[in-house]
């Protein structure tokens, strides 16, 4: 496989394969991750969904427990399958002084106390079950004072990860960028189910997208741009809710690649849209190779 590589002959199938060859050989989260999205369609663990369960779970606590159609937070019987990692999200969050103070515990031995209530191992349970409430509303009035956002991966340690992996290929760094490009397009699309009528979908985005100066209309002043369809490559998640429970879907950064899309995708992808401005159609099935003059096209 690695002589496709350094004959820069190589495809997302080759990419792919690599993901599959070192999911398990603990090179770090993102290549786990990936692995993991191509191999299962089905999960219910990974640092997707569990950082897209927190990130749900922040705006669904507002709705359902603070605004103005809220209801009764109770700490015990059944409860929504993200108060889980509502609260274990927060408590990884926050420094260990704060924890200390509210719940006279340290962070581990606050985790077990947590996980404690909630029935069996599974991770977004649905039953809860708190002999200590006098903590439970403590930890809850403190930790819904605030919604953070994150993404799932910075770039800093996805490009590491990445450069690991090519060096055990004896692959070039040269080939970081094109390789990120590749697991874009490998991702594009994937889903996977969280709990029943709930999902993580990975989807692909520019922004933002570039400008260049334009001449302003005859008889106009000030300045004026063209909105170019190229800009920064970004793979993000989105929730999609079918539970019928009325909370409102979110929307995360998988990873920044910091990747302009000008160089690698085809100009065959270029649209019109609506409101008449170019844009790049990346919902299309995309296909990647390196030998090709723009590497990924529309199949």
């Amino acid at each position: 496989m690695s002589h496709r590589f350094s004959e820069l002959k190589y495809t997302d199938t080759d990419v792919l394969a690599l993901y599959i060859k070192y999911r398990e050989a603990d090179i770090g989260p993102f290549t786990r991750e990936v692995g993991d999205f191509i191999a299962h369609s089905r999960r219910d663990r990974g640092a997707t969904l569990d950082r897209t369960a927190y990130m749900f779970s922040q705006l669904a606590f507002f709705q359902k427990y603070q605004s103005n159609t809220r209801t009764e937070l109770d700490f015990w019987g059944e409860c929504p399958w993200w108060m889980k990692s509502w609260f274990l999200g927060k408590i990884e969050r926050e420094p260990m002084s704060v924890l200390k103070r509210i719940s006279g515990l340290n962070k581990k031995p606050l985790v077990r106390e947590v996980k404690s209530w909630f029935n069996g191992s599974e991770a977004y349970s649905t039953q809860l079950v708190c002999k200590n409430p006098k903590l439970y509303y403590n930890l809850a009035q403190h930790f819904s004072r605030m919604i953070s956002g994150e993404s799932v991966f910075s770039s800093h340690e996805v490009r590491k990860e990445l450069i690991k992996l090519l060096e055990l290929e004896s692959i070039s760094r040269s080939e970081l960028e094109p390789v990120i490009v590749a697991t874009a397009v490998l991702l594009q699309s994937k889903s996977a189910e969280i709990v029943a009528n709930f999902a993580a979908n990975v989807r692909l985005s520019v922004h933002p997208t570039r400008t260049h100066p334009a001449v302003p209309p005859p008889g106009k002043t000030g300045k004026y741009v063209n909105i170019l369809p190229d800009g920064n490559l970004k793979i993000s998640v989105s929730t999609q809710n079918d539970t019928g429970d009325g909370l409102v879907n979110v929307a995360l950064d998988l990873f920044d690649t910091g990747i302009d899309t000008e160089k690698y995708f085809s100009r065959s992808l270029v649209e019109i849209d609506e409101h008449g401005f170019p844009v790049l159609n990346l919902e299309r099935k995309l296909a990647f190779e390196r030998s090709a003059e723009q590497m990924v096209f529309p199949v």
